[in-house]
């Protein structure tokens, strides 16, 4: 108890603000008490305290003519939003009433006494939810800065009644004034993104109501760290670490939040945005800016989505993707046999003919990797993409061969162009770094049957000839080697 008393009358806590006037106080007190003195010891006092009064008034104003410092009670106190300052008159009172200066004497008061202070704690309470509810208002922030006190000095008091049995506490202890600070925080967390998904649709929104649902969540919670940042982190002290306390809720609320959506009946469309902000917009454009990097540990944040419901999404927007790129890929060559079906002749560049196949391939593949990329995040996963162009070559090489079986007029010409496609389709596997050897391998060893197969078309007839005067001094392979390089 004496404890108690000894930290509740200043001697275990810092100092602070308007120390200065309980001295002044206690000097008053011990004036009056000393009634009994001679006159000439009064007067002494009575000089020692205006002497002190000026000293005060100096130190607070200079050499400014201003009225004394008029000291607050506690209800003005509180309508001032000195909440701090408001806190530390009850906590004063609170000694008063449940603590007194022998261990041998329990402290006086009366159930009346008790009523109101709790009232008292109430009242203060009630501000200091406001102010927390207030944090991201710029004009609130001298407000919130006391409340942050407050909740420290609280938390401090509930500490040391807390060694008492719960008996001997007043009964509105502990007070857990930092419980009640992170519940609102998240509160107010979860009401900041719920008000921008109910904002009505405009002109510039996207083309779905989730899209924009998703977008405006994103946005806000990229605004509101930065202000936490630049403006809220201040009336914090470190030891709450106030950045990754809020990044740690907004992480929660917009996980909860896309875990409904992804869960619920959404197009292809929809599950390929969300992958974009899980995996790109989020993690890039939102917690690794640069006013954000120093203050937030973004690796503590965890997963936006469970496993089962990422891999979901993830399975299906890549089983759709490979779909769409096999279909790209027969539509390209379809176009090439189309042409070659109206005995079209190839362009002819620098002398030499030329087909735009492998332009138009690579250009394809290429698009469908930067989209593959920012939906998913992941490069390793891009390698599905280029597993297409397995079954791709393999269509190529049937076709070129029905090519060579049919009547039309320019086969050699067509071959000739698709020889250069050819070579620049095998030029950007080869050039594909992180692929998996066996997949690069199986992609160059069709790439290479169908050179082969352009190759002996355009060299049978020579070796034709070179049989009938040569037996077998000449090689189909040498001759295609040979014209290869």
């Amino acid at each position: 108890m004496v404890k108690l008393f000894n930290m509740a009358k200043g001697k275990d806590e810092p100092e602070l603000p308007g120390a200065g006037a309980s001295t002044c106080t206690t000097v008053v007190e011990q004036t009056e008490k000393s009634s009994g003195s001679t006159e000439k010891k009064r007067k002494l006092k009575i000089k020692i305290l205006n002497k002190f009064k000026i000293k005060l008034f100096q130190k607070s104003h200079g050499d400014t003519q201003s009225e004394f410092p008029v000291v607050l009670d506690f209800k003005q106190n509180l309508q001032q939003h000195h909440l701090a300052e408001a806190d530390r008159q009850l906590l004063e009172q609170e000694v008063d009433l449940f603590i007194s200066e022998s261990p041998d004497e329990p402290g006086v008061y009366t159930e009346g006494d008790e009523d109101k202070l709790q009232m008292d704690y109430e009242s203060l309470m009630l501000q200091l939810r406001i102010a927390i509810e207030d944090s991201f208002k710029k004009e609130n922030q001298e407000m919130l800065r006391s409340a942050v006190a407050t909740i420290l000095q609280e938390e401090q008091r509930d500490r040391h009644w807390m060694e008492l049995e719960e008996e001997q506490r007043p009964r509105w202890r502990p007070l857990r004034c930092r419980q009640i600070h992170d519940t609102l925080l998240k509160k107010v967390v979860e009401k900041r993104l719920q008000q921008v998904r109910e904002v009505e649709r405009g002109a510039n929104d996207l083309s779905t109501s989730l899209k924009t649902e998703v977008c405006r969540m994103g946005k806000q919670i990229q605004r509101d760290l930065l202000l936490v940042v630049k403006e809220v982190q201040r009336c914090y002290s470190p030891d709450f670490d106030v950045c990754n306390m809020y990044a740690q809720l907004y992480h929660q609320a917009f996980s909860t939040r896309l875990m409904e959506l992804a869960r619920s009946n959404i197009n292809l469309e929809e599950c390929t945005y969300i992958l974009s902000w899980i995996n790109t917009y989020y993690p890039k454009d939102v917690l690794q800016q640069q006013e954000l990097e120093s203050h937030i540990n973004s690796k503590s944040l965890g997963a936006l989505l469970p496993e089962e419901d990422f891999r979901s999404l993830e399975e299906r927007y890549l089983s759709h993707t490979e779909a769409d790129v096999r279909t790209w890929l027969s539509n390209g060559l379809k176009k090439e046999v189309e042409s070659w079906k109206n005995d079209k002749v190839p362009e002819l560049i620098d002398g030499y003919f030329f087909s735009y196949l492998a332009l138009d391939i690579i250009n394809l593949v290429d698009g469908a990797m930067r989209v593959f990329l920012i939906t998913l995040g992941n490069e390793d996963k891009c390698h599905r993409i280029l597993r297409q162009m397995d079954t791709f070559l393999v269509s190529y090489k049937k076709c070129i061969a029905d090519l060579i079986k049919g009547k039309h007029e320019n086969i050699a010409n067509i071959v000739k162009a698709n020889l250069v496609s050819i070579k620049e389709l095998r030029k950007y596997i080869e050039e594909r770094q992180n692929l998996p050897d066996n997949m690069k391998a199986a992609l160059l060893s069709g790439a290479a049957d169908l050179r082969d197969s352009c190759h002996k078309y355009l060299l049978s007839p020579i070796h034709s000839e070179l049989k009938v005067f040569g037996g077998q001094t000449f090689s189909g392979g040498c001759l295609s080697n040979a014209c290869e390089h």
